[in-house]
């Protein structure tokens, strides 16, 4: 079905058409019409018809090395890490950090909650992710985090009350 075989010995004497001359070794096989024009483009690179464009081989090296690198990075599980230092380095890392509403619980403990590193960055950071850490805190009611692009995060936090006074000397908390 895929080849087809002309009639044994009726174009063998016949002219071929647009001067295009079979090899010995495909006279008389009849292609399908969509591999025609592929086995056409084969046949003239193959027969020294067509000059490759200056530095192909250089272009397809390096190619083939962006293609393998790129194909590392996903199968060995690097994407987020890559997407979060390019984003970082072109203008999305986080600069400031804005809270409100804590009183009891000291803005280091939450800045510690939030894992920021010198450049995280604020696409690649998880806000939910973000907001259950925080609320883990033993002050913490509720917290709400917000994403201000390009470069902020502002955190919103409602603390427990207190239903108990402790005296310490003259201190009361």
């Amino acid at each position: 079905m895929f080849a087809l075989r002309s009639g044994k010995g009726s174009r063998k004497g016949a002219d071929r058409s647009a001067g295009v001359r079979a090899t010995p070794a495909l006279d008389g096989l009849v292609l399908p019409r969509s591999l025609r024009k592929p086995a056409r483009i084969i046949g003239r690179l193959l027969g020294g018809h067509v000059t490759p464009p200056r530095y192909a081989a250089t272009m397809a090296t390096a190619a083939f090395l962006s293609i393998t690198g790129l194909y590392g990075t996903v199968v060995g599980g690097h994407v987020p890490t890559l997407v979060q230092a390019v984003t970082a380095r072109s203008g999305f890392a986080i600069d400031d950090v804005r809270m409100s509403g804590n009183k009891e619980t000291s803005d280091i403990d939450i800045l510690e909650r939030l894992g920021l590193d010198g450049w995280t960055s604020l696409i690649g950071m998880d806000a939910d992710a973000a907001r259950k850490r925080i609320s883990d805190l033993p002050w913490i009611e509720s917290v709400s985090v917000r994403k201000i692009y390009p470069n902020t995060i502002e955190i919103s936090v409602v603390e427990r009350k207190p239903f108990a006074i402790w005296q310490h000397g003259r201190t009361l908390s």
